[in-house]
């Protein structure tokens, strides 16, 4: 990797000042901005690890602005709960690090308990929350209070529904500016601030915008398989440009197909989301790889979902647990093949050759009736010898015409 490292065994009375001058005498503490500063393990939503190398630029770039949208100085206090394997960690320890502020490390698995964290939170007054929206919706059922301290919470990893941020807003025990991040862990981000008397539903129904671009970062809306721009308000890929990572670690095959140079755009990245300015704002409508196509016509789950959303149940049922990836996020793939199994399995009430009522699953409907038709398709074969031994029995100057009628048929 390239990587510049010092090994400290013990800490003792060792300033910030001394650090850096050692770092200079040496030469070795000297990094460009170019120089690879991490490299870390992403799956994104396909469940398939790859290495995404940083170096300095990008890592930095997300630090500081952080640090500058949530305006964080010496008095503040973030909590460090995130896996140390996830991308977001360095919004969580860098930027308090670099304002000379405190970093709150929680347990391990400390992330994994809303009870953990709201002690934590109100035990060591920390201000700056990152969190992940299903997360905080569970920190609200629990909190009782200890959430007061906070000044600024900011959701990552999923999407930030409508009904979660006006819950926040209506929160009686929280006055917190509340931010939506999105991005990929390949790139920079956008970044969405929540009024504080809430998001409109019947504009956003579903989920809140993802916002606008950081500083140095463009956000493109591209025709899929192409880097013609979309109209506003037109749904296309969304490509990052501006301050990226560096590549894939030891896949340079993915890397030329993700990370792209362009004529007009410069060098981007192609997220595989769906995307749209509408009022200024970037929205996200879903995923390429979770488009299906009905009649040659493109359907996107996530607009039938948003469509959804707006009705009442009519009725419910609760899954135990849905299958994550390791980050936390919905493993898709899994979840398909849940629903297919289930679907499969599923019983309907049909009628047998004999009249009778049954209960079958679908894959034995289907079984059945490419029996039944078999079963038809041979009973047609008897019925067509029994009419042409007839015809010739009755009488055999039939016997070509009949012939003839039956290769016909």
């Amino acid at each position: 990797l390239g990587l510049h490292w010092v090994a400290i065994s013990s800490f003792g009375n060792f300033t910030v000042t001394e650090a850096q001058r050692a770092a200079v005498q040496s030469g070795a503490g000297i990094c460009d901005t170019g120089d690879v500063a991490m490299l870390i393990y992403t799956s994104g939503s396909t469940g398939e690890p790859k290495g995404i190398v940083y170096d300095h630029q990008h890592l930095l770039h997300g630090a500081w602005f952080w640090a500058e949208e949530h305006g964080m100085s010496e008095s503040s206090v973030q909590l460090f709960k995130s896996p140390y394997f996830w991308a977001v960690m360095e919004w969580e320890v860098f930027p308090a690090l670099i304002r000379g502020g405190k970093l709150v490390v929680a347990s391990v698995d400390g992330h994994k308990s809303p009870q953990y964290m709201a002690q934590t939170i109100e035990k060591f007054h920390v201000d700056v929350l990152m969190i992940a929206p299903s997360v905080l919706d569970l920190l609200l059922d629990v909190a009782q209070g200890s959430l007061r301290g906070l000044r600024v919470i900011t959701t990552v990893g999923e999407p930030l529904t409508s009904q979660l941020a006006n819950r926040v807003a209506g929160h009686r025990g929280l006055s917190v500016t509340l931010r939506n991040f999105y991005g990929a862990s390949e790139s920079s981000c956008t970044v969405y601030t929540v009024p504080e008397h809430g998001v409109d539903t019947d504009l956003y129904p579903r989920f809140v915008p993802a916002g606008i671009p950081q500083p140095h970062v463009s956000v493109f809306i591209v025709a899929e398989g192409s880097f013609e721009l979309m109209p506003p308000g037109e749904a296309g890929e969304i490509c990052f440009g501006g301050v990226l990572a560096a590549r894939y670690w030891q896949r340079p095959e993915l890397t030329a197909a993700k990370f792209v140079p362009t004529e007009d755009f410069g060098r981007i990245y192609r997220t595989g989301d769906l995307g749209r300015f509408r009022e200024g704002a970037l929205e996200v409508v879903g995923r390429l790889d979770r488009q299906l196509k009905v009649n040659g016509v493109r359907v996107e789950p996530g607009e039938i979902e948003a469509v959804l959303m707006k009705f009442e149940p009519q009725q419910t049922q609760q899954e135990e647990c849905l299958p994550l990836l390791p980050n936390g996020k919905v493993n898709y793939k899994s979840l398909k093949a849940m629903a297919d199994k289930e679907a499969s399995q599923a019983q309907e009430t049909v009628m047998d050759s004999l009249g009778q009522m049954k209960s079958m699953s679908r894959a034995a409907i289907l079984e059945n009736a490419v029996i039944h038709r078999c079963y038809a398709f041979w009973m047609l074969g008897v019925l067509t010898d029994h009419y042409a031994w007839c015809a010739m029995s009755t009488d055999p100057k039939a016997r070509s015409s009949t012939t003839r009628h039956l290769m016909t048929l």
